[in-house]
């Protein structure tokens, strides 16, 4: 097939596409907007499925643009400027262009700078590494961007038509939606297309590992990878040591661990939380927990046991970080010599704004009284009385001495956050 068929085959069968999704607004839809004429480019990042392309057919669908689909064997190792003669032929003089998984462009940087001069660019990409290391380098001050998760349990409420929680019967309505969101995860061809989860996260897993990792690194120890990856995966909610993978998997050097821990995580299949200290060194040497980017990964990599508390501290750190690329806040764990441990801590500029524990508590006697210590403990010495559980179902606000604690459904809390 010819560049140009095939760029008129990926139009078509955008439209197509999303002419069968069932497409509803994100709730970063609105800041997106605002920004669409600017001159800069815009650039939507997450992990693939997410909704990126979605989103930005969204915001160009009644607007003339250009579309180009790197993640198109077609396309596959053909130069920039062959792939745009062909788009300028096909498409003409248009003034908007839509590049899709950018990532699979060499030397893309060059490319976008040249059409940053024409055309008022609009970009998706799969890898975190993108933004960090080369777009910083060759884009800096000339772009903005937006990143993008699977569905939020808000978002997903929305689309059932379920915010009102004024009655008994519509809270109940909304906790069995959460349980459903907990166990299916957010991305939305399962929640809104009723695509197999298994069958599609495992397809999905499997492709991320082999070409957006194994094959982009040119990885040659590829069952070793692959089984690292199914541990971190595995391991989500707990910590992830760099000795104890090298010694658990026979490798050569810790260094070759934290590449591919590394790979792992600029693909967005999940993210790390450093431990809180003032100190910056401690931060950086400081053992990670890892927390998988969507609750659906979950049962498909752990189909002979589930743990709802984990599964539910899962989302409320998936939440936390989606809400702080908006907010500009930093999100951390706290742990002290005796082991005493704070899920979530809150830090906005120089100031601790909250600290949070995550419990699956139906009432007061499910409440672990070890992690209200340790929340009582972490209050004393952050100086934070910002202090919130949120719980299964379980609601109140219980002093303890000077220190009040506010308990919250989970429900409630992704509805109607408080941090």
């Amino acid at each position: 097939m010819n560049i140009k068929d095939a760029l008129f085959e990926q139009k078509i069968e955008l439209d197509e596409t999303m002419s069968r999704k069932n497409l509803i607004n994100r709730e970063i839809q609105d800041k997106f907007t605002k920004i669409k004429e600017s001159s800069l480019s815009k650039i939507i990042t997450g992990i693939r499925r997410a909704g990126k392309s979605t989103l930005l057919y969204l915001l160009l669908k009644n607007i003339d643009y250009g579309y180009i689909n790197f993640d198109d064997i077609n396309l596959y190792g053909i130069r920039a400027t062959d792939i745009f003669n062909n788009f300028i032929e096909l498409y003409g003089n248009v003034r908007y262009v839509f590049l899709d998984e950018i990532q699979n462009l060499n030397s893309w940087e060059l490319f976008v700078n040249n059409l940053q001069r024409n055309y008022n660019v609009f970009i998706t990409c799969s890898n975190s590494n993108l933004l960090s290391s080369e777009l910083s380098s060759h884009l800096t001050g000339r772009h903005i961007q937006i990143e993008l998760f699977p569905l939020s349990f808000m978002e997903y409420s929305s689309f059932k038509n379920n915010l009102n929680f004024e009655t008994n019967r519509k809270q109940n309505l909304i906790k069995n939606n959460l349980k459903f969101y907990l166990d299916n995860g957010g991305f939305p061809e399962i929640l809104m297309e009723n695509e197999i989860r298994n069958v599609y996260l495992t397809q999905l897993y499997t492709d991320i590992i082999e070409k957006d990792i194994i094959m982009r690194h040119d990885i040659n120890q590829k069952k070793t990878f692959i089984d690292i990856a199914n541990f971190i995966m595995n391991s989500y909610t707990g910590y992830i040591s760099y000795n104890k993978i090298k010694n658990n998997f026979s490798m050569g050097s810790v260094h070759t661990v934290k590449n591919y821990v590394n790979y792992i995580e600029e693909s967005y299949l999940v993210f790390f939380l450093d431990k809180f200290s003032y100190k910056e060194i401690e931060i950086e040497k400081s053992i990670k927990k890892a927390y998988l980017i969507d609750n659906g990964f979950i049962n498909i990599l752990n189909r002979n046991s589930t743990n709802t508390g984990k599964s539910l501290e899962n989302a409320v750190a998936i939440d936390l970080k989606r809400r702080s690329f908006g907010e500009n806040f930093s999100i951390y764990y706290w742990k002290d010599y005796s082991d005493y441990e704070v899920d979530f801590i809150i830090k906005k500029g120089v100031d601790i704004k909250a600290l949070i524990q995550v419990t699956y508590a139906l009432d007061e006697k499910d409440v672990n009284n070890r992690e209200i210590r340790a929340l009582l403990k972490a209050s004393g010495v952050l100086k934070c009385r910002n202090l919130i559980v949120i719980t299964w179902n379980y609601s109140a606000v219980t002093a303890y001495g000077e220190n009040r604690i506010n308990f919250i459904p989970a429900w409630h809390w992704f509805l109607d956050p408080v941090y």
